[in-house]
C-alpha cells in the first residue's frame, strides 16, 4: 500500500488580465511540477485572470476568457496523470464567485467556490465575488459548451465538498478562510480530509510574514494534516506586491520554503509526505478523535486515482526546517526592488529617473534601483532567460548580457540634482557622491532661471515682488516661493525623463520616481504637484525612520559609504534661502513634530482607530515620561490639524509601493473624506476637559501631614471573601511609582496604601441597587455588584457630620462638582480635619440647576428644581454618567458600555 505523497504548491508572478502570459506561466508550473514527481499541483487565487482584475471581474468577458484558458488546460499534454488545482471567477445562478476548479485527465472533480470574503485594508472582494453561503453543501453546475465537449461531462459539482482519492481525502480553502475564526480546515479535518490546500493573493508589508507562516503551522498543530499554501508573486498592476512564500506543512511543522522576493516568474515548491504520520498523529490526540467520532460529513467527490504509488514506501520524506525570515532592511531592500522591476518591464519603458537631492527619501530610491540592478544580475547568472530577455528589451540591445549591477545601472538610471541659490554645496556633492557609488548617469542642472521666470510673470501681472520670510515677506510669499521651486522641479524632472535618452541617442523613455515617505503624506508635507508627483514611488509607504534603517544596512551590504553624511545630516528640502551659506530650513522644524512621532500618530491612528480624543488619552501615558500633559494635547491638535489641512494631497499622491499598515494612500486603502473642519472643535474639546483633569490631580496630590490629614486615602480595600476589590486589582503597577514611598512599600508587598499615606480615597464600584457602605467605618467594603457611590475612606472626610449614606440629603456646597475636585486635589491640610474646604476653591459652586445641566437628576428632585437641595444619589445617579462628566483620570476609569456597568474600583491617590 503506498503512504508517500508528493505535493507541489506553486508561485507564479501573474498579471491582470493578461491571460496569454497567465496560461502560459500556468503550464510551465505545472511541467516543472511533474518533473519533481508531484500527483498534486496547487496554484495561486485567481491565477488564470490575475488577482488584480477589480472591476473588471463585472466583466463577462472576463469570465469568458477564463474558461477559454481553462479549456486550453483541460486539453494541453502536461496536464494529464496529475490533479490540477487552479482559479478562476465562476457565474452560477447569476452569482459570480471566486473559485477554485480541481480537475484529472479531463475531467471536472470540483468547483469550490471561496466562503470567506476579504474586505479589510487593500482588499475589496466583496465588491466583486459573494461568499458561498451552503456549508458542506454542493450543487449542480452546468458547464459551458467549450468546456463540456472537452470533459464529455454536462454538469459537475458545485459548492463545499471534499474530493476522495484511492488513499487519501483532500480538502481545499481559500486564502481569507485560513485567517477567518470558523477555518474549513478545521472542520474538514474532523470529517477525515488529511490534505488541506489554501491558494492565496497576500501581499507584502513590512513585518508581516511571520502571520502566515504561524496560520500554517497552527492550522495543523492541533489537529493533525498536511497543508500546502500557494500564493502570488509580484506587482499584478497594482500598488501592492504579492510576496510568495509558498510553503508545505505536517502536523505543525514548516517542512518545505518557497522564496519571498525574487525575479522568478514561477516557483514551484514540493514535498514527499507519509500520509501514516498524519494518521497515527491524530490517534494520540484523544480528544481529536472524540469529536472527529460525531463530526458532521461533507459531500465527497470521487477520484479514481492514488496521490501515492505502489512502491513509493521507500521514497525519502522531509524533514522540519526552521523558517527564514527577512530583517524589515532586507525587505526593503528586495521587495521594492522587485516591485520596481515588474512596473518597468511590464510598462515598456527604458528606465527610471529621479531627481537626488541628497536627502534620505531620494537616497533611498537610489538604492532600491541599484538593489533592483544586482538582483537582476543575479538572476541572469543563475541562468533566468525571462529576466535576461526583458532586461534586453528595456535597454533595447539584443545581445546584451548584464554582469555588473553598477554598469547596468548606468544603462537603466537616471539621476539629476535640481538646485537653485537655496541649494548647499554639500547636498550637491552627497548626491553627485551617492550617483557615482551606485552607477548612475547623474546630472548638475541649475534652474533658478526658470524659477525667475515664471515669477517674472507673475509680478508683470500685479506690479508685486513676492520675498522670502528672511528677507520680510509673509508666510503666503514665503510658501508661495518654496512651492515654484518644488513644483518646477517636476515639470523639468519630467521634461528629462522624456528626453535624457533621446539626447544620448538611445530609444525609450524613462518613468519618474517619487521620493515622498509614508510619514510625510500622513502629515502632508509635501507640496501639490511637486517632485512627490511621479509615475511611481517605491517608498511611498514606508516610514522616514525605516528608511534610515535601510541606508545604515545599504552602508553595511553594498559599501554605499555616501550615504553616512546623508545619514547624519538633518533632513530639508532647502526652498528658502540659505544663512550664511549654511542650510536655515529642517523639515522637523517646519512640520513641528519628529518622524518618531509622524509614525506614532499614523499607527494609532490606523492601525488602533484612534481619533483625537482616543490618540491623546493613549499618548498622555506612552509620553508621560517626554512631556507634560498639556504638551501632549498640544501635539495631538497640532497633528490633526495638519492632516486634516493636507488631507487633499492624497487624492493626487503617487501610486506607491504598499508597505506600512498605517499607509495614507486614498486609492483604495485609505478610506477617508478629504475636505475636514480642521478646527476639530469637539474633539478637541474633549481634549481639553482631560488635560485640565489631569493636571488638577498633577497640582493637587500632596498628602497630609499626619495621620489624619488628607482625607485619609490610605485604608483602601481589604479582601473579604474574595468578592472585594484589593489594592493591586484597581492600581495598575506601573501606576505605583507615584504614591507615596510607605503607599509603594504596600503595594510592592500586594496590600493597601497604609492610612497615613496621605491621598485623597475614593471607591467606585457597580451592580444593584442596594449599598454595602458602612458610613461610620474607617474603612468602606464593596460588594461586586454594589450602586455607584462617592465617599471619603474616613467617617469625616467629606463633612464634619460624617461620611454620607445611601440618600441621605447633603449641601451641594459639601458634595458635587468641588467635592470631586477636593478630592482630585487630594486634600493637604493638617490636623483631624482632614482636607481643604470646598469654599475655599477657586472655583466657584455650581448652582442645583447647573448641577442638574451636569449631571441630570433623580425623580425625588423633580419638583421644586431650583430650591430644593439634591440628594446624594442625585447628584452620581448612574455610572454612565459618571463615566460621561468625567472627574477621574481615564486611565483610571474602566467606562462599560452600559448603565452602571465596569467601573472599577479606584483611588485618587494613585495619580
Amino acid at each position: 500500500m503506498g503512504r508517500n505523497v508528493t505535493l507541489a504548491t506553486c508561485v507564479l508572478n501573474q498579471w491582470a488580465m493578461d491571460f496569454d502570459g497567465n496560461l502560459k506561466r500556468i503550464i510551465k508550473s505545472i511541467e516543472e511540477a511533474k518533473a519533481k514527481g508531484a500527483s498534486y499541483r496547487l496554484g495561486p487565487e485567481l491565477e488564470i485572470p490575475g488577482y488584480g482584475c477589480a472591476d473588471h471581474f463585472m466583466e463577462s468577458d472576463t469570465m469568458l476568457h477564463s474558461f477559454e484558458v481553462l479549456a486550453e488546460l483541460l486539453s494541453h499534454p502536461a496536464c494529464q496523470d496529475i490533479i490540477i488545482d487552479t482559479g478562476m471567477p465562476i457565474m452560477h445562478k447569476s452569482v459570480v464567485y471566486n473559485c477554485r476548479v480541481i480537475f484529472l485527465n479531463k475531467k471536472i472533480l470540483l468547483i469550490r467556490p471561496k466562503k470567506c470574503m476579504c474586505d479589510d485594508y487593500n482588499y475589496r472582494e466583496s465588491r466583486w465575488f459573494t461568499a458561498w453561503q451552503k456549508d458542506r453543501t454542493v450543487e449542480e453546475y452546468y458547464l459551458p459548451r467549450m468546456i463540456s465537449v472537452i470533459t464529455n461531462q454536462k454538469t459537475v459539482s458545485f459548492g463545499d465538498g471534499v474530493i476522495s482519492t484511492v488513499d487519501t481525502c483532500i480538502g481545499a480553502e481559500i486564502c481569507e478562510e485560513l485567517w477567518n475564526a470558523n477555518s474549513s480546515h478545521v472542520h474538514q479535518g474532523l470529517d477525515g480530509v488529511e490534505i488541506f490546500t489554501n491558494s492565496s493573493g497576500s501581499y507584502h508589508e513590512l513585518r508581516k510574514s511571520y502571520v502566515t507562516v504561524d496560520l500554517v503551522k497552527a492550522a495543523t498543530y492541533k489537529s493533525g494534516g498536511i497543508y500546502m499554501f500557494s500564493n502570488l508573486r509580484g506587482c499584478d498592476g497594482d500598488r501592492v506586491y504579492y510576496n510568495g512564500n509558498a510553503c508545505i506543512a505536517i502536523n505543525g511543522f514548516i517542512v518545505a520554503q518557497g522564496d519571498e522576493f525574487s525575479l522568478a516568474e514561477v516557483e514551484v515548491v514540493t514535498a514527499t509526505l507519509d500520509l501514516e504520520d498524519v494518521r497515527s498523529y491524530r490517534h494520540a490526540i484523544r480528544s481529536w478523535c472524540a469529536t472527529a467520532a460525531n463530526s458532521a460529513p461533507y459531500p465527497r467527490m470521487q477520484a479514481n486515482f492514488a496521490l501515492s504509488g505502489e512502491t513509493d514506501l521507500f521514497m525519502p520524506t522531509y524533514e522540519p526546517i526552521q523558517w527564514v525570515y527577512h530583517t524589515p532592511e532586507e525587505e526593503i531592500a528586495m521587495g521594492p526592488a522587485c516591485w520596481l522591476w515588474d512596473y518597468l518591464r511590464r510598462s515598456g519603458m527604458a528606465g527610471f529617473f529621479l531627481p537626488l537631492s541628497g536627502g534620505v527619501d531620494s537616497g533611498s530610491c537610489a538604492c532600491i534601483v541599484a538593489s533592483m540592478c544586482k538582483l537582476v544580475c543575479e538572476a541572469v547568472s543563475r541562468g533566468d532567460k525571462q529576466v535576461l530577455e526583458d532586461c534586453r528589451k528595456i535597454v533595447g540591445d539584443a545581445t546584451y548580457t548584464p554582469t555588473d549591477a553598477k554598469e547596468l545601472c548606468s544603462r537603466i538610471f537616471t539621476t539629476c540634482y535640481m538646485g537653485t541659490e537655496n541649494s548647499s554645496h554639500v547636498t550637491k556633492q552627497r548626491s553627485k557622491d551617492l550617483a557615482s557609488q551606485i552607477g548612475s548617469y547623474h546630472l548638475n542642472v541649475v534652474i533658478d532661471a526658470a524659477v525667475m521666470a515664471v515669477i517674472g510673470i507673475f509680478t508683470t501681472f500685479t506690479g508685486l515682488v513676492p520675498r522670502f520670510k528672511v528677507k520680510g515677506g509673509t508666510v503666503r510669499e514665503n510658501l508661495a516661493l518654496q512651492n515654484v521651486q518644488a513644483r518646477l522641479r517636476m515639470v523639468l524632472a519630467y521634461l528629462f525623463a522624456q528626453l535624457t535618452l533621446w539626447a544620448r541617442g538611445r530609444p525609450g523613455g524613462l518613468l519618474v520616481l517619487g521620493s515622498g515617505n509614508v510619514d510625510e503624506g500622513l502629515r502632508g508635507y509635501m507640496t501639490k504637484y511637486d517632485c512627490s508627483s511621479a509615475d511611481i514611488s517605491p517608498i511611498g509607504g514606508i516610514s522616514k525612520t525605516d528608511l534610515k534603517c535601510f541606508l545604515k544596512y545599504c552602508v553595511n551590504t553594498y559599501g554605499f559609504t555616501a550615504l553616512t553624511d546623508i545619514l547624519d545630516a538633518p533632513p530639508t528640502a532647502e526652498l528658502e534661502p540659505l544663512r550664511d551659506g549654511e542650510i536655515a530650513q529642517t523639515d522637523e522644524e517646519d512640520m513641528g513634530m519628529t518622524y518618531d512621532e509622524l509614525s506614532v500618530y499614523g499607527r494609532l491612528r490606523k492601525q488602533d482607530k484612534c481619533g483625537p480624543y482616543s490618540m491623546f488619552g493613549k499618548l498622555v501615558h506612552t509620553w508621560r515620561d517626554k512631556y507634560r500633559v498639556e504638551e501632549v494635547a498640544e501635539k495631538v491638535k497640532h497633528f490633526f490639524r495638519c492632516y486634516a489641512i493636507n488631507r487633499h494631497k492624497m487624492t493626487t499622491l503617487t501610486p506607491a509601493y504598499h508597505a506600512e499598515t498605517y499607509s495614507p494612500d486614498d486609492n483604495r486603502y485609505d478610506h477617508r473624506q478629504f475636505l475636514y473642519n480642521a478646527k476639530w472643535t469637539w474633539q478637541f474639546r474633549a481634549i481639553d476637559v482631560q488635560c485640565r483633569v489631569l493636571m488638577t490631580h498633577k497640582q493637587g496630590g500632596g498628602g497630609g501631614a499626619s495621620r489624619g490629614g488628607g482625607g485619609g486615602g490610605g485604608s483602601g480595600a481589604r479582601r473579604e471573601r474574595g468578592r472585594e476589590k484589593t489594592w493591586e486589582n484597581f492600581i495598575e503597577a506601573d501606576k505605583t511609582k507615584h504614591l507615596p514611598a510607605s503607599a509603594q512599600a504596600d503595594a510592592g508587598r500586594g496590600g493597601a496604601p497604609s492610612p497615613d499615606a496621605g491621598e485623597a480615597g475614593v471607591a467606585v464600584a457597580t451592580g444593584s441597587r442596594r449599598s454595602a457602605m458602612k458610613p461610620a467605618s474607617r474603612r468602606v467594603t464593596f460588594a461586586a455588584d454594589d450602586d455607584v457611590r462617592l465617599v471619603r475612606s474616613r467617617p469625616d472626610g467629606v463633612s464634619a457630620g460624617g461620611a454620607v449614606a445611601d440618600g441621605e440629603a447633603a449641601d451641594l456646597a459639601t458634595l458635587g462638582k468641588n467635592a470631586l475636585l477636593r478630592l482630585q486635589k487630594g486634600g493637604g491640610g493638617s490636623g483631624d480635619g482632614g482636607g481643604e474646604d470646598p469654599r475655599n476653591l477657586a472655583e466657584p459652586l455650581p448652582s442645583y440647576a447647573e448641577h442638574v445641566s451636569m449631571y441630570g437628576a433623580s425623580s425625588s428632585d423633580t419638583a421644586a428644581a431650583g430650591t430644593r437641595k439634591p440628594t446624594y444619589s442625585s447628584v452620581y445617579a448612574t455610572s454612565a454618567r459618571l463615566a460621561s462628566a468625567q472627574p477621574f483620570p481615564p486611565h483610571l476609569v474602566r467606562s462599560g458600555t452600559a448603565q452602571r456597568d465596569h467601573l472599577n474600583v479606584i483611588n485618587l491617590g494613585a495619580c
